[in-house]
């Protein structure tokens, strides 16, 4: 995925009205303008699963900054952690099938 664009190689499910990927936006420009990481909360963000039909999925991402010996920045490692089990849990001890959507 080096050197592509974040939405092509991950696009929004089409099936999902509420998907907004571009969310992550804020985070990318936080990580431009203070050269600090910056962990995201929570998000659901449906992944496609091989070939069949796209599959609800919940991420903590951290967008982290890699800079040069110059100081400048040179890439942003965007690091998602998959959590969809942690949610599923958290939703059956609260009872909220609803929780972080």
């Amino acid at each position: 995925m080096v050197g592509q664009n974040l939405f092509a190689v991950l696009p929004d499910n089409p099936n999902n009205s509420a998907a907004d990927g571009v969310a992550t936006v804020p985070s990318l420009l936080k990580v431009l303008k203070t050269r600090a990481p910056d962990p995201m909360p929570v998000i659901r963000y449906d992944v496609k699963g091989g070939r069949g039909p796209y599959q609800e999925r919940w991420w903590q991402i951290t967008d982290t900054p890699i800079l040069g010996e110059d100081g400048y920045l040179r890439w942003i490692i965007n690091r998602a952690d998959d959590v969809a089990e942690l949610v599923e849990l958290r939703d059956k001890v609260s009872g909220n099938t609803k929780l972080l959507r």
